[in-house]
Order: structure tokens, then sequence, then C-alpha cells
């Protein structure tokens, strides 16, 4: 998962202030001082700029964000440059082009901008828009987490616990794990728990998986719902609850995580927890599948891999 930037909305706040979510973006549309924002970014203001293409982003006008974060990145911001990527990146607004999404990250990130730096690393390790090599994105997951970024000490845990790119370290990869955690970085909550649930990378410990994978799903967090359905499914500190499985699968799947889908297929295939339905196994299998995942896949070390 690459990361966009946050911008300030000159027209809702002064010069400090940051939007929190797309529906106060949104709203600030429709507010008066769009008109001076406008203006100012008419002018060649780079912050109203970006300010304008978050905005247009929001309201899934992609055109005219690209438009305004291509003038943005051509004066030299870093975050229209991130931002702009991750559109080439997904095709929106624009052809798609993993390639072009490499140039705008590798820019940003040559002048120090951690989330340039944290997004290029992922391009390196999933080998899209440039050659797969785990050493490159270890080298730019460090320089992002030596800025205190922390969506980037997640999978650079991942790769010290694997020894992707990097001399295998165990305990480098629960300290990442632990500090970004504990800072509130949701990613990281979800792999401190994995590490705690399977005795990788720490000592196995159900009852803090329990907590942190709990502490993930309070920020919005499907893999932690998934994780926990595992938990119950195969047994808690009060063991086996299989009920409880099938809700925090389901909740998982109804958030979208095609991992979700197919576990609570097998739930519905076996009878357990659930009544026995071959049809509902069978429509959710196909739905796990259409969204992309495969059984018993290898985890990826720029993700945090969920419970199966």
């Amino acid at each position: 998962m690459v990361f966009r930037c946050a911008v300030c909305l000159l027209f809702i706040c002064s010069t400090s202030g940051w939007a929190q979510n797309c529906s106060d973006i949104v709203q600030a549309l429709k507010s008066p001082k769009y008109e001076r924002a406008l203006k100012s970014a008419e002018e060649g203001n780079t912050l109203a700029q970006l300010t304008l293409g978050r905005a247009y982003e929001c309201r899934s006008e992609f055109a005219e964000a690209v438009r305004w974060y291509q003038k943005a990145s051509d004066r030299g911001d870093e975050a229209a440059q991130v931002n702009l990527g991750a559109m080439y990146l997904e095709g929106e607004g624009v052809a798609q082009s993993s390639g072009e999404a490499f140039k705008l990250f590798a820019r940003a990130a040559s002048r120090g901008f951690a989330p340039a730096q944290n997004n290029l690393a992922i391009l390196y390790g999933s080998g899209r828009g440039v050659k797969q090599n785990d050493e490159a994105a270890f080298h730019w997951f460090s320089r992002a987490v030596e800025q205190r970024y922390y969506p980037a000490f997640a999978p650079l845990a991942a790769q010290y616990l694997w020894g992707r790119g990097v001399t295998q370290d165990e305990a480098k990869a629960f300290k990442l794990a632990q500090q970004a955690a504990q800072h509130g970085d949701v990613r990281s909550q979800e792999y401190l728990a994995w590490m705690y649930s399977k005795g990788e990378g720490a000592p196995k410990d159900i009852r803090k998986a329990m907590e942190w994978n709990l502490k993930a799903v309070a920020s919005g967090s499907a893999v932690a719902e998934n994780n926990l359905g595992f938990l119950y499914e195969h047994g808690t500190i009060n063991g086996i609850d299989l009920t409880k499985s099938v809700e925090w699968y389901r909740r998982a799947a109804e958030h979208g995580l095609p991992q979700a889908e197919y576990n609570l297929a097998m739930m519905y295939r076996d009878g357990r927890g659930v009544e026995k339905d071959d049809a509902e196994s069978q429509r959710l299998i196909n739905l796990s599948a259409q969204h992309g995942y495969r059984p018993n896949s290898p985890p990826v070390p720029s993700e945090t891999a969920g419970m199966r």
C-alpha cells in the first residue's frame, strides 16, 4: 500500500492544521474561501495547488486532481510528486504507469521526503515499475524509518524477520514493530499481534496478540479482524470459540478483506460456528479469488500478512 500525503486546506484553515479525511476536504470545496484558494493556485502557490489536487481526488474528479498535482510537482513539491505518483500507480485520471510512479517517488525520495522513500521501497520490494530488489527496498525503508516515518516500520521489521535484503535479526524486527505500534501505526499493531500469535520474533503470547489486534481493530483494521477470527478458531487464552471466530471473519469480509472471505467460506463449508452452506461457501471462495486471494500464498515483506 503506497501512501498519499495529506494537505493543509488553505480555505478552511490558516497556515497550520491538517485535514484528516476526505469528507472535510469535500466540504471545503463548497466553502466561499475556495475561490481564494483557486486564485492562489492559479498564481503558482504550490500548497494551494496540492490542496486542490487532494480535494478533487477526494471527489473522484481524478483528471482535475492530476492537473493540479502536476502543476505543483513541476514546481518541485515533494508531496505533490508522491500523490501524483500514486495516481499513476493506480491509473486514476491518467494512463496507468508504474514506471512513471517510480520516477516521481524517486525524485521526492532523493530530496529526503520520507513518504516518498517509503513508497519507493514498496515498489522495489514488489517489483512494480522497477526490477525487484530487496536490498534497495531495505535501504529506502531504512531511510524513512530514520525520519520516524512510522508506516515504514512494519515492512522494515518484516525484512529483518525473514532476512530479506538484510541479515535476519528477529530482535530488530520486534523492536521496530513495537516502537511504531506504540505510536499508533495500525500496520505495526497488526504485525506485532501476528508476531506474538505465531511466536516469530517474540515469545508466543496469545493475550498480547489479542490486545494488539483489538487496538488495530479500533483503528479500522480488517486484517486485525481477520486475525481475531483465526485466534478464536484455533484457541485463545479462553479456548476455542467458533461463533466468535465467524463473527470476526464476517466483519473482516464485510470490510473487503479477501483472506477473510476465504476463511469464512471454509467455516461455511465445514459447518463450523455456522450452519453448513455449500452454496455460500462457494460464493465466498469465488469472491475471494476475484479479489486476488490465493490460498497458502507466501507473505509479502512489504505488507502485513494476515493469519490463515
